[in-house]
Parts: structure tokens; C-alpha cells; sequence
């Protein structure tokens, strides 16, 4: 006698088991597919509001940066006092200060407006 798995004799019955086999492994790629889909769609989500926004933002500050720059060399490049430099210094310094404090609150103000919109 021999002992195992035994497939029933009929041509109806093996095409059927076949096809069954064939609908089960269809839904279990078609469910990977989805899962898949569903954590790259996570991932771009992420993407656009973290990453993308800090971007923007950073651009703007690079930008505001070599602004600044390129003023302290043109303008306090040819200064000859000393005194002089230092009263500029202290009326361009606040407010750069303002607008150091403005990026925070901006990108927060975003980002609430983000997750509303995800909601």
C-alpha cells in the first residue's frame, strides 16, 4: 500500500483542482500587488509633504543667504570705520533675526495646513 496524497482519477476533478490552485495563487499575487501599492503610496506621501516642503524652504533660505553675503561684501567690503560696520551690522542683524523666525512658523503653518488637507 501506498500512503500519500492521493489526486482523484477523474479528468473533471483534476481540471478543477487545477483551476483552483490557479485562483488561489491569482489572488495571492494580486493581494501582494495591492500591499505593495499601498506602501509606495505611503512613501510619496511622505515625500511630498516632508521632504518637498523642507526643500522649497531651504532654497529660500540659500537664496536669502547669498543675498546677504553679497551685500556684507559690497557694502562693508569698502567701509574704512570700524564704527560704521558695526551700526549697519546692528540694523541688517534684527532683521535677519525676523526673517530666521519667520521659516520656522512658515513651514509649521504649512504643515498643519498638510495634515487638515490629509484628514
Amino acid at each position: 500500500m501506498r500512503m500519500g496524497l492521493r489526486l482523484p482519477g477523474t479528468l473533471s476533478a483534476r481540471i478543477i483542482i487545477g483551476f483552483m490552485v490557479l485562483v488561489v495563487t491569482f489572488g495571492g499575487i494580486s493581494l501582494s500587488t495591492v500591499l505593495n501599492l499601498e506602501e509606495l503610496n505611503r512613501a510619496i506621501r511622505i515625500i511630498h509633504s516632508g521632504y518637498l516642503q523642507l526643500a522649497l524652504v531651504s532654497r529660500d533660505l540659500d537664496t536669502k543667504q547669498d543675498s546677504l553675503r553679497s551685500y556684507l561684501r559690497e557694502e562693508m567690503g569698502e567701509e574704512s570705520s570700524a564704527r560704521w560696520a558695526v551700526n549697519s551690522l546692528s540694523t541688517i542683524l534684527p532683521i535677519a533675526r525676523g526673517i530666521a523666525r519667520e521659516v520656522p512658523a512658515a513651514t509649521s503653518k504649512k504643515k498643519d495646513a498638510r495634515k487638515s488637507a490629509i484628514l
